[in-house]
């Protein structure tokens, strides 16, 4: 089961979407080419399992377990980029059962609220029984990024300020501000794979900078002078 590929579902564009039971999820072109690799930590379970996109091709659902012996869990991905958009954790239930979701989920026709069944693994209960979740994906709050300030170097001579920073959301625009004024310095360019840089003209050394996201995430980092 370390090598297994799920049934794939197909969006409305034609991308491909296809689950390994090697933690990971792929989004694949018509052509077939990989558009992302998601590397997730769950596993696919049931008979059927594997991902299914909203009518709306926003979002990507699947269920699956991190590992035997635990209970479920539910994620959902952006289409566009491949991040995390939601987790959820199913918990123990009081006579020890852990329900695990056991089949693909399906959308409703407007994409606002999905549907996945469960069974109960981990322990026999005495009086079989099984569960249905129903997900109102519009109601979900969007994931807040991870943003990280690799270097902020103050170069006196020539009044220039370098900055690099990552995201782990790599079409977020990410801006620099003076922490102590939250006075905008300006905004990095996005190099790609969630990389950003940018030198800028600033007249003196700000001392501390932050990087905000647009997707949420923000750093503070104390300026080096070079």
């Amino acid at each position: 089961m370390t090598n297994v590929l799920s049934a794939p579902d197909v969006g409305p564009e034609g991308t491909i979407y296809i689950e390994r039971n090697l933690f990971q999820l792929y989004a694949l072109s018509p052509a077939p080419s990989p558009k992302w690799i998601h590397q997730k930590e769950m596993l696919a379970t049931g008979p059927v399992p594997g991902p299914i996109v909203s009518p709306t091709n926003e979002l990507v659902l699947l269920g699956g377990q991190e590992t035997y012996g635990k209970p479920g869990r539910i994620e959902g991905y952006d289409t566009a980029s491949g991040q995390e958009q939601f987790q959820i954790d199913l918990p123990f239930d009081p006579d020890g059962t852990c329900p695990v979701p056991y089949a693909r989920p399906r959308f409703t026709p407007s994409g606002d609220r999905a549907y996945i069944p469960a069974v109960p693994l981990c322990v026999s209960p005495p009086d079989p029984y099984s569960w249905l979740y129903a997900i109102d994906v519009a109601e979900v709050p969007p994931p807040v990024d991870t943003v990280g300030i690799q270097t902020a170097k103050y170069f006196a001579v020539t009044k220039a300020l370098k900055v690099v920073a990552t995201s782990t959301d790599p079409t977020a625009t990410l801006q620099v501000f003076v922490t102590a004024t939250d006075e905008l310095i300006g905004t990095l360019k996005n190099m790609g794979g969630g990389q950003y840089r940018k030198t800028f003209s600033w007249p003196t050394n700000p001392q501390n900078i932050t990087v905000k996201s647009s997707s949420g995430g923000s750093d503070s980092k104390r300026v080096t002078p070079a």
